[in-house]
């Protein structure tokens, strides 16, 4: 023990709290850290509530939801109400159910966590079942944090986290274990997916060309296209082969035909946050993931939400994940849950949200957005009205029908029927490639492929410059190709992905 480590006042303290039994009161706060009064009893209004809450009649405010009050926090409450948790276990019955419970109420012995090691660790050889007892000085780094160790110590002491058992030497020690060794697995911190799963992906969901970049990786781990090349990748930190570091900081509006087709596979604990963050992009991306117990709170709505979805392995499965090691990569031992592939995810509703349709394309924003997310239109701003234009009269019934009317003769307008002879033609032209593209996929190159398929088609004579009748007007016998005009191309980029808020076209351009 360090000379600065030692306090008569944390000492004497630390004498007051030994075998007192703080009891904090129950508090109740809502999202925003406000105090909230609970009763005991549940209203009947508010029972009703509820029911057509969970039926789906109802949607839910996150403003009413209560949480416990964190400065009061108790520690070891989730031991106290075992009965409660086996009432909401009740209909899930299976392994890991009855594991849980009895966690619940036996509390987690490490013990069956640990396994015989027989090695050299730290310059020490060691033999046994257990980790032996040990006794570490603390860093010297602590030094300057002393009060507030001191301060975290009695703060936790008073909450019941942690328990004093009283002065080393006259009390026995306990048997403790670095907290650091007891953890889950993290299949893809360093892994990657086995070679066979690699090239079911590449050919189901990458399209001709394979995805197309990999979101997070390493450079030891990024996936290799069909060249046996890395294709680029974002990693956590700069390295040789990284093109960018760290994929939140990434501008992925910018990047161009590197979005075309990317693919993630990301850690268990970041994939709700690279979720929300393909979707302020509203960046459609190949993902995939382990399906674990307990499920995750993304997991519905991957499985609603994705166009395409299909499970590349089960549980303990040896041969779906490449794990590294000194003898390079070698089969995971057994994964811990389903391997699942999704892919063209669509922008996701923000839940408890209210929303508002936009008055051109009816894409649902948020009820106070200035810009439309999918077409960009810019709502007007409506002014209060002042009271000497109170007595206006409003025909809101005829300025309706004269308003479907205006509608119906937009759609019977020969351009409107040009626009979806159009995209049924691109449609289906985008349906005949390798792969599987579709409009919310197509590329800049595929938009090109398309432009030179409609060519063939054109009536426009694009003379040579060998050609005698170069620079005349009209069809001319000299037998040069007929061809699209440039403003009939520059129409055909626009206006198949005005109803998607896509910007191929714009890219397209620079091809």
């Amino acid at each position: 023990m360090w000379c600065w480590e030692k306090s008569d006042s944390f000492d004497l303290r630390l004498q007051e709290l030994q075998g007192k039994e703080i009891e904090l009161p129950m508090s109740w706060v809502d999202c925003f850290g406000n105090p909230v009064e609970v009763s005991e009893e549940v209203t009947a209004c508010d029972r009703v509530r509820l029911q057509r809450i969970q039926r789906g009649e109802l949607i839910g405010d996150i403003s009413e939801l209560l949480f416990r009050d964190p400065n009061c926090f108790r520690a070891g409450e989730l031991h106290n109400h075992f009965e409660y948790w086996q009432y909401i276990a009740r209909d899930s019955s299976s392994p890991q159910q009855a594991q849980i419970l009895g966690w619940i109420r036996d509390k987690v012995s490490i013990k069956p966590f640990f396994k015989h090691f027989k090695g050299s660790f730290k310059g020490e050889l060691f033999d046994s079942d257990e980790p032996p007892m040990k006794v570490f000085k603390n860093n010297v780094s602590c030094k300057p944090f002393v009060s507030f160790v001191e301060e975290t110590l009695v703060a936790r002491l008073r909450s019941g986290a942690i328990s004093l058992l009283g002065r080393v030497g006259v009390v026995d020690p306990p048997f403790i274990v670095l907290p650091l060794t007891v953890e889950p697995t993290k299949p893809r911190l360093y892994s990657k997916l086995s070679d066979g799963l690699w090239q079911i992906v590449q050919k189901e969901v990458g399209g001709r060309e394979g995805h197309t970049c990999d979101l997070m990786a390493l450079d030891s781990n990024s996936m290799t296209d069909a060249h046996g090349y890395s294709p680029p990748h974002f990693t956590p930190i700069p390295s040789p082969g990284s093109s960018g570091v760290n994929l939140f900081t990434q501008d992925l509006a910018s990047l161009g035909a590197l979005m075309a087709r990317p693919y993630v596979f990301p850690p268990m604990a970041l994939t709700g946050p690279v979720l929300k963050f393909l979707q302020s992009f509203k960046q459609s991306c190949t993902v995939v993931v382990l399906d674990v117990f307990p499920k995750k709170y993304w997991w519905p709505l991957l499985m609603n939400k994705a166009v395409k979805s299909r499970c590349l392995a089960v549980r303990g499965d040896g041969n779906a994940l490449l794990v590294p090691s000194k003898k390079g990569w070698l089969p995971h031992k057994g994964i811990p849950g389903d391997l699942w592939v999704f892919t063209e995810l669509p922008v996701m509703a923000k839940l408890f949200a209210q929303s508002v349709k936009c008055s051109t394309c009816g894409h649902a924003n948020d009820f106070d957005f200035r810009f439309c997310q999918r077409c960009g239109y810019k709502r007007k701003v409506m002014t209060t009205l002042v009271k000497e234009h109170s007595d206006v009269i409003v025909d809101l019934d005829g300025i309706e029908v004269r308003l479907q009317q205006l509608l119906h003769y937009d759609q019977a307008t020969s351009y409107k029927k040009q626009k979806e002879s159009l995209q049924r033609e691109l449609e289906a032209f985008l349906g005949a490639l390798p792969g599987f593209v579709t409009l919310a996929t197509v590329t800049p190159r595929d938009l090109c492929r398309f432009l030179i398929f409609k060519d063939k088609r054109g009536k426009t004579q694009v003379n040579l410059n060998t050609c005698e009748f170069l620079g005349q007007r009209g069809k001319q016998s000299c037998g040069c190709l007929l061809r699209l005009s440039y403003k009939t191309v520059d129409s055909y980029i626009d206006f198949p992905f005005h109803w998607s808020g896509r910007r191929v076209g714009q890219a397209a351009r620079s091809w």
